[in-house]
């Protein structure tokens, strides 16, 4: 299309040219069959004296000139031509940001190389890089901090690169890449571990250093697929994969992934269904004082029981309620529910429920709230909301303004996952949370001679001094108990103490809890994991 445009252009510009050179030869050509320079001759000699033989050289000299200055013309117009051509060619197939191939040169790219694949019996790789963190370097340091990120990423992958190997941008945070992979496995393994590890090192500037988390989805040449287009699916559906699983890791494509994909759009279509037919519930989960090892609160989480499926568990439809955009009528349903259920437990024992960012930032979600809550006769001091931290991007000023104003009516926040996302101590500054909620990755194996000892220990000692309260996720032994409450962890939460529990059992529990405690605190780490703690459905 574009070489028709530019043939078309280049035409329209040289026509004047072109005529005159056309006009020229039909006049030799008219000239030629009528003997008219026979005709001259004879003319010239009769009228020597008019000295017409210098005029008619001097003619004919213009004559050649003009034409080959148009030859001239057409020739230099034409490279011009070609020379922009290519420029353009070039331009509409490279990412203007970071200078590498796009979407388009990578299709073209791909065909080729599975041209290649069938006639030399070679194979290569599709990896799928997807970029985490880019937007909460937007969202603190501004667009033209991402911007220089997106260029050292974009760097490192070109440096990395083996010459017959070729990475290209995708998406604002999507990378792709072509590697051979005429090795094993596991030596392309090796190579996506290196890809991995050079991302997401620290990216440093004069003003800020972003560190970046990167998940990969890999799809083999013949092996997965034989197609350019499913090639791409397939390594897109396999970085999915990695996202939703745990994210930082590397997914190689699996044909039970079609399977899942298939699943997951029926999940999408029956969650209208679900809602209004109420099929999700809350499960609720309690959280101790390590001290006094009592009861401090329930954390109402979401499941569906699915008419076929069973109870399926929040991250198998999470992520789908988000991109169907139900999300928040889930929150409300989930709430709503989780209300009910309380308002029988004392007052003194609150609910948390987790929100995301978006629906915070809302400027109804507030009023919203308040107004739920007076017609569910809940109190607002015994809601506690959590935020995840990675997903707290976009409008911090509208969310610190919405939370400001509904805890001013007694309702307290806490920030969940601490520690996985991009700015912790950020946040910890900017928003006014009550708690904060150390991951459950730093509390897997934690002992004093563990890496992440000294994390949780700082983690603790910072919210101590900031004033916050602290609630260890992920509890499982009384010895990752004792430890925490040593080092001043004011809650814990985990299977030690319970799984989720549904409404009923959850009420046993509060009962239990009451009843126990009714003659006084039992003090110390071990009343915390006593055999008397552990609550059962």
């Amino acid at each position: 299309m574009i070489a028709r445009l530019f043939d078309r252009g280049l035409a329209a510009e040289l026509l004047p040219y072109i005529a005159i050179v056309l006009c020229g030869a039909i006049l030799a050509v008219i000239l030629i069959e009528t003997d008219a320079f026979e005709r001259l001759y004879l003319f010239t000699r009769i009228h020597e004296g008019w000295e017409l033989d210098e005029l008619l050289i001097a003619g004919f000299a213009t004559l050649v000139a003009l034409l080959a200055m148009t030859v001239i013309r057409v020739w230099r117009e034409a490279g011009r031509r070609r020379h922009e051509e290519t420029r353009l060619h070039n331009l509409v197939r490279h990412d203007p940001l970071t200078g590498l191939p796009n979407r388009m040169y990578l299709e073209e790219e791909l065909l080729r190389r599975i041209g290649d694949g069938r006639r030399l019996g070679t194979r290569f790789a599709v990896v799928i890089l997807h970029l985490e963190g880019i937007d909460q370097v937007i969202d603190l340091q501004g667009h033209q901090a991402g911007d220089d990120v997106l260029r050292t990423v974009a760097g490192r992958l070109r440096n990395l690169l083996r010459d017959h190997d070729l990475a290209t941008r995708l998406t604002g945070n999507e990378f792709a890449l072509l590697i051979s992979a005429d090795d094993d496995t596991d030596g392309l393994a090796v190579a996506t571990r290196r890809i991995r590890d050079l991302v997401n090192g620290p990216i440093t500037f004069d003003t800020f250093t972003a560190t970046l988390t990167t998940s990969l989805g890999v799809a083999v040449f013949p092996d997965d697929a034989g197609s350019r287009e499913k090639l791409l699916q397939h390594a897109s559906v396999a970085v999915h994969r990695s996202r939703a699983t745990a994210g930082n890791a590397t997914t190689f494509y699996d044909p039970q992934f079609n399977a899942d994909q298939r699943q997951r759009a029926e999940l999408k279509a029956e969650i209208v269904e679900a809602l209004n037919s109420r099929q999700f519930i809350p499960f609720f989960q309690p959280w101790m004082g390590l001290r006094n090892g009592r009861l401090a609160g329930l954390e109402a989480l979401a499941r569906w029981n699915h008419p076929t499926r069973g109870m399926l568990p929040p991250r198998d439809f999470i992520s789908a309620a988000e991109e169907t955009g139900l999300i928040a009528d889930l929150f409300w349903d989930i709430l709503r529910q989780a209300c009910a259920t309380a308002r029988a437990w004392p007052e003194t024992v609150p609910v948390a429920v987790n929100l995301s960012p978006v629906q915070l930032a809302d400027e109804h979600f507030a009023q919203t709230l308040l107004t739920t809550l007076r017609a569910e006769a809940f109190k607002p001091d015994r809601l506690v909301i959590e935020i995840t931290e990675n997903t707290l991007v976009g409008d911090t000023l509208a969310v610190r303004e919405a939370m400001g104003r509904l805890k001013r009516h007694g309702i307290r926040f806490s920030l969940d996952d601490f520690g996985t996302g991009y700015s912790s101590l950020h946040y910890l500054s900017q928003l006014p949370f009550d708690t904060i909620k150390i991951d459950k990755s730093f509390i897997r194996g934690f002992h004093r001679e563990n890496g992440t000892y000294q994390i949780v220990s700082s983690i603790i000692k910072l919210c101590r001094s900031l004033g916050l309260k602290t609630t260890a996720e992920g509890v499982e032994t009384k010895d990752e108990a004792a430890e925490l409450e040593i080092l001043g962890c004011t809650y814990g939460q985990g299977y030690l103490f319970s799984a989720p529990l549904h409404a009923a059992a959850a009420d046993r529990v509060v009962r239990q809890s009451t009843d126990r405690y009714a003659t006084g605190p039992r003090q110390g780490c071990a009343a915390a994991t006593g055999p008397m703690t552990r609550f059962e459905a």
